[in-house]
């Protein structure tokens, strides 16, 4: 039946003895163990220590290869990949011909779908070969098998294969967007987590627990920052299989992973680099002798587990220490989730760079523990978020945590609360302070399975918000998820605007705003994430051009939003006017952006950003009306700019392919008045 069962009509009127076999193993006839031979074995790494889970195994009747046939996958009889699980690298044949003699081998799970995790073997196809296939460090001859029998109601047990790995120096068959599992001489930690194995990626990275997803040449902070740990020299669109080699080498003491002469996919050129790993420190090195690429990204993260989602590009060669006869630049991680580059071809200054990435051994520690119960609440004061390492929050351990924050509210508070990123299915639930009763809960009404709740109190309240994971509706912590989250609290007062897809909005000032040399009683809000005056804009392509030859505008994050799904808050004060978006997602999606514009007096705009999760976008402000291009201004230099003139920043994807990260989230911008 692989991988699918039709029915009789497809021709299978009897069925196979690999179906036999496992149907006759869940639901036994009377004699099936008895009249039947089985074998018994584990599959382990490369180093002959490691279980691997999900690799297939296929006894084959040397007699009767074809009609007598049964395979299983290691670790099929548990729900645990852990090491220290014994059934984690254990296989088991059953419902073999007694006496007959069987073929054993491991083969590539091609297709299909099935209850454990198929993985591909860090290595050959191979057979087991006794006396070889158990003997560390000496492969065998992955065609040479020898043969494996049993009597009725007997067990041919300790038939283990230790899988040939690749050797020091062989090219390793990466090619284009492709990986292979090498397994460490020595433990890794990234981030508190031991690793004996990594994934080497064709696109000029080293991920450890998964291979990268694919495609991997889609280049973003987000990817890097959500993704697996990773160590990344040059994460590039690399194509091995074009040209060059990918190799390796290791010692008891460092392990090393080299590309050498890789070209770009479909440009060419040619990209040598290498990265170490070292036992002793527990570091990583970069090295790079000759690159072309056209973009990418190079540094370490931590993986979507422990990460925010919010950390901001740096410097990788802003600082420098001399060690022996080289050079190298030392990027310090102690207490940091990931330090990262994204360069293009105008700004790449890696090449020739050794660049060394130390302290990033540790692990992290929730800081507001302990909080797991509504008596034990965290007290805070809006806005409040937890996307900053000092603020680091998490589910942990799974199936045993749930935190709690406690708050008040005023009668008429428009109230946002969110988990704006995390990798697990999160609840969340807002609960009367004083009696303990649960007034509101949400699941999935957030960013992909995260949760969000949009409230407005009747009444002045004590509040505390609980976060959880599925299906922890109780919120007594047995959710069957965990991780890192960030949690983002913020009150707002004043009108919901009748904003949607692409709509403008006139909104009265509550006094006049001088803007680019003019007095304004008026302006629109644009539900793109811009501010017009004269006339409202509902263009969603946002343009330099567009900027440049349109009305007079602010635009703190002028995108192809949505604001069906959150909401847009005019908020008129005393000397100011406010306009908030609040959980405003991109078209077709549901991920949150956070950010207000303040109209403040004598001409002073203030933007502050929450959490954001966009593509491409425009910020900046201009007099607009055919105005010359004055060119990009990098706006997180500073926070203070003048507030006539055009000034922008534009966030899009580069000529390399690499989508620039928006590194204005959780910051403030001031465009004001100059001498």
């Amino acid at each position: 039946m692989y991988p699918f069962y039709f029915g009789p009509g497809s021709g299978s009127q009897t069925l196979e003895a690999d179906d036999v076999s496992i149907l006759s193993t869940l639901y036994p006839a009377a004699g099936f163990f008895d009249g039947s031979a089985s074998i018994t074995g584990r599959i382990l790494a490369p180093n002959g220590t490691t279980p691997l889970t999900g690799v297939n195994v296929i006894a084959r009747n040397v007699a009767d290869p074809f009609a007598d046939a049964v395979s299983a996958v290691s670790g099929d009889f548990t729900a645990s990949a852990s090491p220290s699980d014994p059934l984690a690298r254990v296989y088991r044949l059953n419902g073999l011909t007694p006496g007959a003699q069987y073929a054993v081998y491991v083969d590539q799970i091609v297709e299909g779908g099935f209850s454990t995790p198929p993985i591909a073997p860090p290595g050959p196809e191979e057979f087991y070969n006794a006396g070889d296939s158990n003997n560390l460090g000496t492969p065998d001859d992955p065609s040479v098998f020898t043969a494996v029998s049993a009597a009725a109601g007997a067990t041919a047990s300790g038939v283990d294969v230790i899988l040939n790995g690749f050797a020091p120096g062989e090219p390793l068959p990466v090619g284009d967007e492709g990986f292979v599992q090498l397994f460490l001489p020595f433990p890794f930690k990234v981030c508190g987590q031991a690793f004996d194995s990594v994934f080497v990626n064709a696109n000029g990275h080293l991920t450890f627990g998964a291979a990268a997803a694919f495609p991997d040449f889609l280049i973003t902070a987000n990817a890097f920052l959500e993704g697996p740990p990773r160590i990344a020299p040059l994460w590039a669109d690399l194509d091995q299989s074009a040209g060059g080699e990918v190799t390796f080498d290791q010692t008891a003491d460092d392990f090393t992973v080299r590309w050498d002469a890789v070209p770009e996919f479909l440009i060419g050129g040619s990209n040598t680099f290498k990265v170490t790993l070292t036992r002793a420190a527990n570091q990583a090195t970069f090295e790079y002798d000759g690159l072309t690429a056209t973009g990418g990204l190079a540094g370490l993260s931590c993986g979507g587990a422990l990460t925010s989602g919010f950390e901001k590009e740096r410097e990788l060669r802003s600082s420098h220490h001399v060690h022996g006869d080289h050079e190298f630049q030392d990027v310090n991680l102690s207490k940091q989730t990931a330090a990262f580059e994204i360069f293009t071809a105008a700004d790449n200054d890696l090449d020739g760079a050794r660049i060394r990435l130390v302290n990033f051994k540790k692990g992290f520690e929730d800081v507001f523990e302990p909080n797991n119960a509504l008596a034990r609440a965290t007290p805070v004061r809006l806005p409040f978020d937890t996307s900053s390492l000092e603020r680091f929050t998490a589910i942990d351990p799974v199936g045993g945590d749930v935190d709690f924050y406690r708050f008040s509210a005023k009668a008429g508070d428009r109230l946002a609360l969110e988990v704006v990123r995390g990798a697990f299915d999160s609840t969340i639930g807002v609960f009367d302070a004083d009696t303990g009763a649960l007034l509101a809960s949400n699941d999935d009404g957030g960013g992909g399975v995260l949760s969000r709740l949009l409230l407005t109190a009747k009444t002045d309240l004590n509040l505390a918000v609980a976060v959880s994971a599925y299906p922890d509706f109780a919120f007594d912590g047995s959710g069957s998820e965990g991780g890192r989250y960030v949690l983002y609290l913020r009150r707002y007062r004043g009108t919901v605007l009748p904003a949607g897809d692409d709509t403008a909005t006139a909104v009265p000032l509550a006094r006049p705003f001088s803007f680019q040399g003019q007095s304004w009683n008026s302006l629109f809000v644009n539900s793109n994430g811009n501010l017009t005056f004269g006339t409202g804009s509902t263009d969603f392509g946002e343009s330099v051009f567009d900027l440049v030859k349109g009305p007079p505008r602010i635009a703190p994050l002028w995108d192809d939003l949505d604001a069906r799904s959150g909401l847009v808050i005019a908020e008129p004060g005393s000397f100011s006017t406010s306009i908030h978006y609040v959980s405003v997602p991109e078209f077709f999606s549901d991920s949150p952006n956070y950010f207000s514009v303040h109209l403040l007096p004598l001409g002073t705009i203030r933007i502050e950003y929450g959490p954001t999760a966009r593509s491409d976008s425009l910020v900046g402000i201009t007099e607009g009306s055919g105005v010359a291009d004055p060119g990009e201004t990098d706006l997180s230099a500073r926070p203070f700019f003048g507030n006539r003139g055009t000034i922008y920043e534009r966030f899009h994807v580069t000529d390399g392919g690499v989508l620039e990260p928006f590194d204005l989230s959780f910051r403030d911008l001031f465009f004001v008045p100059l001498p």
